[in-house]
Order: C-alpha cells, then structure tokens, then sequence
C-alpha cells in the first residue's frame, strides 16, 4: 500500500533516513542534556535573528529620528522668522 519515497539519490538516501532508539535505551540525564542542547541552539538562532532585525531596523529607526529632529528644528526656524517678520 505505501511506497517508499525519496527526493534525493538512493545512495545519499541513508544520511536522511531516521533511526529511532530503542526504548529505554537514554538515562534521564542524557535526554536533559539533548533538550538543554536543543533550547541552547534554538536560542540561538533568535539571538541571530534579532541581530540580524537590529541590523536592519535600527539603521532605519536612527535616520527617522535624524529626520524628525531636523523636521522640529526647522520648524522652530520657521516660528523665530514669523516672530521677527511680525516685529
């Protein structure tokens, strides 16, 4: 009924197949190092994402702020001119 299926050359098929352990075959500390080992790569991976996002965003966040700044001070240029025309 099921065929065995594969999307890469049946001499690199055995790198991709999975082996399950037999049960009973970890101690309680070796599963608590493979998942502490799992959290420790997954965190990680978000510290790298977030670098990378901070690359990204961070540039973008300081040339707004620049330009807000230099939008509110020429405003206060503007409202210096209009007091001194009103004189």
């Amino acid at each position: 009924m099921y065929e065995e299926a594969s999307i890469c050359l049946p001499e690199h098929a055995e790198k991709f197949t999975r082996i399950l352990p037999s049960l009973r075959s970890y101690r309680r500390a070796d599963i608590d190092d493979i998942v502490h080992g799992i959290y420790r790569a997954h965190e990680m991976s978000l510290d790298d994402t977030y670098m990378r996002l901070d690359d990204v965003y961070y540039p973008l966040n300081d040339s707004i702020d620049r330009l807000t700044t230099r939008m509110d001070e020429l405003e206060e240029e503007m409202d210096m001119i209009r007091r001194h025309n009103a004189i």
